[in-house]
């Protein structure tokens, strides 16, 4: 799930992004790269209050959660160092 998180999302982001790109619709670098920066943040401490008050496993939640934020210290500037490489 931490690597979907991480790595698919932004990679998705990308993707639809230059798609967008060749039927005319452009974004902004600053703007690019603010949205795929947001998209490859770890997942939010808060969907484990929502699990708990709905009865999810709140174990396995938490767990998500601990690895993608341990992730993102190296997938997030990876994800800045790609965009730059790209040129965007």
């Amino acid at each position: 799930m931490a690597a979907v998180r991480l790595a698919a999302v932004p990679a998705a982001i990308l993707l639809l992004i230059g798609s967008a790109e060749l039927v005319g619709l452009r974004l902004a670098p600053d703007t690019l790269t603010i949205v795929v920066i947001i998209s490859a943040m770890p997942v939010a401490v808060t969907c484990s209050i929502v699990v708990e008050k709905y009865g999810g496993d709140v174990p396995l939640v938490s767990q998500v959660i601990f690895v993608s934020t341990l992730a993102s210290v190296v997938t997030v500037p990876a994800v800045v160092w790609l965009i730059r490489a790209i040129g965007f």
